[in-house]
């Protein structure tokens, strides 16, 4: 009896929340919001997107036989339906039926432009190339449409991100291609000078240097985390020592050429949409680790190799918007590389034994060619990088070992790590 007393009593009232105003906590620093001031190019809110739509076609969907001026009319969908598919499979199971009453087979309105091709109307088959060509006005036409979103959107949004009640990622979803990257440019500038800010007033405190010592020490060491020390003079001999290991001989190495390090390999990115281009790529993005066991002309590759790339062509155009008299040609180059991408994916697919067209080529023969092309891509990558240039630059390969573990060992003892044992266990 307690047991069922002890069950049915009530449990106490929870203490009352404190009410508050729900506000998110902010992600980047004050001066980043405040200083805001991106450029958002003029659009024309002329609607354009139905400029070449038919104007016979209906504003609501209602069933074409629910005239109340017939002597029999439909009043099942004589109110209007929200999809237009709802009407159509109405008028299509009596039409199969062969009629009725108020939809007379031999009625001339099934022959009308309404019936026959509108509500009956089916996709068209189109060939690869006109897909594309399809594909690529509808992206152009919802890329309009996000422009304008934006115009309209911004100022508003931009005040609720300057007060912190929305977050960052929600703001950037309404900015669009080359606002959206001067965002980021923006986020990272502020961020590069927040750290500076907070490396002077470390110098400051401890007194040990002064504003321009710490400031061209982090204008020459911008990736090392702001809690380290400065590089000392064992680390870049260190340093100096491995990338010099990459030449082709102790006069020509990397180092004193100050050179890019992709041109200094003599290689350079894909100009033109070709499949030898997307097997550059998959090359050059995915881990040579992974390499045995990837299939690059897969559907699921081509989306890993797609993220991959989009994330490193916002890295390169950050890079070139954060310099001074940035290269707004340099920056439309960058973009093109993504766009080569998928043009290149788009003749590999088209190659497919599941591709519709002329190209289609089967399963045996497919695999048989591309699989060559990966494997040219993978040797010709691996003999730039690694065979043609990483020769020690005359050094013997037992001093490449040393300097490796100079490196190491200098590293380890900056971020107070236990240093690498040397030699084989």
């Amino acid at each position: 009896m307690s047991a069922v007393t002890t069950a049915t009593q009530r449990p106490p009232k929870a203490a009352k929340r404190p009410r508050f105003t729900p506000r998110l906590v902010p992600e980047v620093s004050k001066r980043a919001r405040e200083t805001l001031d991106l450029v958002i190019p003029d659009v024309s809110e002329s609607s354009d997107e139905n400029h070449d739509s038919d104007p016979r076609k209906p504003q609501s969907f209602i069933c074409p036989f629910s005239d109340p001026t017939r002597d029999v009319c439909c009043q099942a969908f004589a109110e209007p339906r929200n999809v237009k598919g709802l009407v159509a499979n109405h008028l299509a199971r009596i039409k199969q039926r062969g009629g009725d009453e108020s939809h007379p087979i031999n009625d001339p309105l099934w022959d009308d432009w309404i019936i026959k091709d509108f509500y009956f109307a089916r996709r068209p088959k189109l060939t690869p190339e006109a897909r594309r060509r399809a594909m690529a006005e509808s992206n152009k036409q919802h890329y309009q449409r996000r422009k304008k979103r934006q115009k309209r959107e911004y100022e508003e949004k931009k005040k609720l991100w300057q007060n912190g009640l929305i977050s960052t990622e929600e703001f950037r979803k309404i900015l669009v291609g080359k606002v959206r990257v001067e965002f980021d440019a923006h986020l990272s500038a502020m961020e590069r000078e927040q750290e500076m800010q907070e490396a002077l007033q470390a110098g400051r405190v401890n007194g040990s240097q002064d504003d321009n010592s710490v400031r061209q020490t982090i204008a020459t060491n911008t990736t090392s985390p702001r809690h380290k020390s400065e590089p000392s003079v064992a680390l870049i001999d260190a340093s100096r020592d491995v990338l010099s290991s990459f030449g082709r001989s102790m006069a020509d190495n990397f180092l004193s050429s100050q050179r890019d390090f992709l041109a200094y390999t003599g290689l350079t990115y894909p100009t033109e949409a070709r499949v030898e281009s997307y097997y550059f790529w998959a090359a050059y993005l995915s881990p040579m680790t992974a390499w045995p066991k990837f299939t690059p002309w897969e559907p699921a590759a081509h989306t890993d190799l797609n993220t991959l790339l989009e994330s490193q062509i916002k890295v390169w155009i950050a890079s070139v918007n954060a310099n001074p008299g940035n290269n707004r040609k340099e920056v439309k180059v960058i973009q093109s590389r993504l766009q080569i991408f998928n043009k290149s994916w788009d003749l590999v697919a088209g190659e497919s034994s599941g591709a519709k067209g002329s190209r289609e080529m089967d399963d045996q023969a497919f695999q048989a060619k591309h699989m060559k092309l990966w494997d040219d891509a993978k040797l010709s990558i691996r003999r730039a990088l690694f065979e043609q240039i990483f020769t020690g630059a005359g050094k013997s390969p037992s001093m490449v070992v040393e300097a490796m573990n100079t490196l190491t060992s200098v590293l380890a003892s900056i971020e107070g790590n236990d240093s690498p044992e040397t030699g084989p266990a």
